[in-house]
């Protein structure tokens, strides 16, 4: 009875560390928790997620991944940008930390799945490369805010895109207590 109990345990962790080919045509990123603070506690979490139709006699397919603010984070977002919510910030643009909405710049704080990246196919044949959801090639940046025991802290995380693989890696990051911050 041991013996069985080791063994099953032994696959479950095996199992949780494994993420199932999405589509077998092609090789996708597995999913991954970030901790900015590293203090134990996951901020955003990267899923990739895949979607079908079909559209005479073909089937059409994206793979989109996706960055998600877990419990308590926020994105700075700018609703202007359709389409762009999450990465439209460069070096030298501001992050406010006070306001929840600047109605100056149309940006507001909030805490929606957002891709960041896809590619599409039809049936089993692939675009050659994953294509970056930003406002452009130099603004990967993506500013958050962080409430965590009644403190609010802000900052930013410079993101880096793989287009032939589509990985997602966090570059840098910032964070700080301070009402204002000027990514560098």
């Amino acid at each position: 009875m041991k013996k069985i109990a080791i063994t099953l345990s032994l696959c479950l962790l095996l199992n949780a560390c494994k993420q199932d080919a999405l589509d077998p045509s092609i090789k996708t990123p597995k999913n991954c928790k970030i901790d900015i603070e590293n203090d134990g506690v996951n901020d955003f979490e990267i899923i990739y997620s895949l979607s079908t139709r079909e559209n005479a006699g073909m089937t059409e397919k994206r793979i989109e991944g996706k960055l998600l603010p877990l419990a308590n984070t926020f994105y700075l977002m700018s609703p202007h940008l359709v389409g762009l919510p999450v990465l439209f910030l460069a070096a030298g643009d501001s992050i406010n930390r006070i306001s929840s909405q600047d109605t100056i710049r149309g940006r507001i704080w909030g805490s929606y799945t957002n891709t960041v990246i896809g590619i599409n196919g039809i049936n089993d044949s692939w675009d050659d490369n994953w294509l970056v959801v930003s406002a452009s090639e130099t603004n990967n940046y993506n500013a958050f805010k962080l409430i965590r025991k009644n403190k609010t802290k802000i900052g930013y995380m410079k993101l880096d895109f793989d287009t032939k693989t589509g990985e997602i890696k966090v570059l840098d990051s910032k964070l700080t207590t301070d009402d204002f911050l000027i990514i560098e």
